[in-house]
């Protein structure tokens, strides 16, 4: 026994300071992806319904100055934010082997990061209030500043539970915080605190989502040190800090031109615009971005198998994220009503115009997923910086015309280069964007005539009609012209999508699939989202 461990230490001297002893065997990575898959969906479910609830009670406590000088501020944290952890929590999660001392000292330099960042937001406080001419926002981004603090004492705990593949801890803990943080929030609102309701969600949020991450993985830092580890950590988290930059200036630029030339209210309607065209990309891509993650990165050495299993994920993303959009676009007047109430009918026709975007904004995030599983995040950044040159000229246009303008030339900018985008973005893995479009054009024209039927059919607007009641039955129409539609001329494509990958999910599913959808056996394809990951293990 003693041979053995002066052996091992001899091999492997960091052996008893490892972390990676409760690390998931190679073997069982594809049953706990699988169940991870299904905890992940289910969790963002319960969390956007929690979000909606809460962002409905508070939009009727608040107005849209409210709004607007929350997001000012939140301009600024968002920027801080890319640089509050330094890329390390990913880099964590991608080591092949991680140390306690590692580990330790990541956690560590989060902190003074996190500390440090928290500081900056604070002294450009009065620097933000000046600029935009708001005495107000000092206060609010003095109490925005908080944030960063609570986000770094939890970064390296949140990081060695994906690492560990605990979804279901992760899950119950975003969840818990959602709902804590969002009654907070409306606590807040009832006490007529404004912009400080909306910030106070997010703090509480965040507080209670570190602190049962810290019980949950069962690990506790040690003292500061052996900040030399993590010289390879650090140059990866640098990639990726690079990149996330980029693209923070692609998804804050509007707000930042809309806040500085047209005020608070017109930022306040376009943020709530943009939030809501977000949640069911976020609701499609976040869960999805989790679980086929990994399985990519397996795959990235066996190029033909990649590239069918990466098809796969976006015929997914387009059968859910395409009639949600569509369906959106046309009931646009409805949504607003039901979400935010009728003072805020201004937002109707920026939201409507940004889900023309939206449609594609599914398909569009899934390019990260597909850059970093081949390592080949030199080619996101070269996609992303000419993709923010093109929105940063496109916004000065569009903000001459106020939030409306610049919603227009948001989406008309994606509109005219997605498929340039798209096409260098799959030729990374020798995919040809032919081959994407096929596979995706029975959801897209299936959401067509979808969204044709609903405005045709939808019932009238009157006080007969409340608006809830008006959306139920549209959705009811669309849901059931978008299914016939696929059952009738894209029987193969459904049988697919849904058995294949749903159901590979959420096997109890298979009970309440439609025996039309199980005559057909599907032709042999690559595995997807799940599948895949079982088979990649």
């Amino acid at each position: 026994m003693s041979q053995s461990v002066e052996q091992l230490l001899r091999e492997d001297p960091n052996h008893f300071d490892s972390m990676d002893r409760d690390q998931i065997h190679t073997d069982d990575v594809g049953n706990h992806a699988k169940k991870g898959g299904a905890i992940v969906l289910a969790s963002m479910l319960i969390q956007r319904g929690i979000g909606l609830v809460c962002l409905a009670v508070i939009a009727r406590k608040c107005d849209p100055r409210d709004f607007g000088l929350a997001g000012m501020a939140a301009v600024l944290s968002s920027l801080l934010t890319i640089f509050a952890d330094l890329g390390l929590p990913d880099a964590v999660v991608q080591r092949p082997t991680l140390s306690r001392r590692e580990l330790t000292a990541a956690f560590w330099l989060n902190v003074f990061a996190s500390v440090a960042i928290g500081g900056v937001m604070a002294a450009l406080a009065p620097g933000m209030a000046r600029f935009y001419g708001e005495p107000q926002l000092r206060n609010v981004t003095f109490f925005f500043a908080i944030y960063f603090p609570l986000l770094g004492l939890g970064a390296q705990h949140y990081a060695l539970l994906v690492r560990r593949m605990q979804y279901k801890r992760l899950a119950v803990a975003e969840t818990v915080g959602f709902a804590i943080g969002g009654a907070a929030g409306i606590a807040m609102a009832f006490r007529h605190l404004g912009p400080y309701a909306l910030i106070g969600q997010y703090l509480v949020n965040q507080l209670v989502v570190t602190a049962i991450n810290w019980c949950s993985a069962g690990w506790l830092p040690g003292l500061p040190g052996h900040f030399k580890t993590l010289r390879g950590m650090v140059h990866v988290g640098g990639n990726l800090t690079a990149s996330k930059f980029v693209d923070y200036v692609i998804k804050n630029l509007d707000n930042f031109l809309v806040g500085r030339f047209c005020g608070a209210a017109p930022l306040g309607l376009y943020t709530r615009a943009y939030t809501l065209m977000q949640y069911p990309i976020l609701l499609v891509s976040a869960p999805m971005a989790r679980v086929t993650m990994p399985a990519l990165a397996r795959l990235q050495h066996d190029l033909p198998r990649l590239r069918q299993a990466y098809v796969r994920v976006l015929q997914v993303i387009a059968f859910l994220s395409f009639p949600m959009m569509a369906g959106l676009m046309v009931t646009a007047d409805q949504v607003i009503r039901v979400i935010y109430g009728g003072k805020w009918t201004f937002v109707v026709p920026i939201f409507r115009v940004l889900c023309v975007a939206g449609v594609y904004q599914g398909v569009y995030n899934a390019t990260g997923q597909l850059f970093v599983a081949t390592g080949r995040t030199n080619r996101m950044l070269r996609c992303l910086s000419c993709l923010c040159a093109a929105l940063a000229i496109a916004f000065f246009i569009g903000v001459q015309c106020g939030p409306y303008g610049t919603a227009v030339a948001y989406a008309t900018t994606l509109t005219l280069l997605i498929l340039p985008y798209l096409a260098y973005a799959y030729a990374t893995i020798d995919l040809k964007l032919t081959t994407v479009l096929s596979a995706l054009k029975a959801p897209f024209f299936a959401s067509i005539a979808m969204a044709a039927m609903v405005a045709i059919l939808r019932p009238p607007t009157g006080p007969y009609w409340h608006p809830l009641v008006r959306l139920a039955i549209s959705g009811v129409i669309g849901s059931a012209v978008y299914g016939a539609v696929l059952i009738v001329f894209a029987r193969q494509f459904l049988h697919d999508t849904v058995i294949s990958t749903l159901v590979g999910m959420f096997p109890l599913a298979r009970r309440f699939v439609p025996q039309i959808l199980l005559v057909e056996e599907a032709q042999p394809q690559a595995p997807v989202a799940a599948p895949v990951i079982a088979e990649a293990a």
